[in-house]
């Protein structure tokens, strides 16, 4: 059985309350060349919930811009596009890992199935219209 090719970098931030004893977490995807695709903002959850949010959009994106099945006949199972990504996990101080969960000043926020086919949003909604 072969591993799908890694396509996605996933660096997670984890803060744990100790004080009442709830974790959270703030995430961003990167693409190979470490373009940033996604922001996740801080939110409560724990290591796995964390991984099973960020590849939520991902999923659907594949599902959406991949009409047909894939390779063993069947839609995109999550499981498939988390092997699919890197998980970085880090702990870190409450400030930095609220503030991982904040979007830069010079990012534009593009949908997955307009980064998967190559172009903005705007297109996106253009090639949208002209299908219906």
């Amino acid at each position: 059985m072969s591993r799908e090719p890694v396509q996605y970098i996933i660096e997670v931030k984890h803060w744990y309350d100790k004080t009442n004893g709830n974790p959270y977490f703030s995430a961003r995807v990167y693409d190979l060349h470490m373009h940033l695709i996604s922001v996740h903002p801080f939110q409560y959850g724990n290591k796995s919930h964390a991984e099973d949010v960020v590849v939520k959009p991902i999923w659907r994106a594949y599902n959406t811009v991949y009409d047909e099945p894939n390779t063993t006949g069947e839609h995109f199972h999550r499981h498939d596009i988390s092997r699919m990504c890197y998980f970085n996990h880090q702990d870190e101080l409450k400030k930095w890992c609220k503030q991982w969960g904040e979007e830069p000043l010079w990012y534009e926020q593009i949908s997955f199935e307009a980064y998967m086919l190559g172009v903005t949003n705007y297109a996106l909604a253009k090639l949208k219209e002209c299908e219906e």
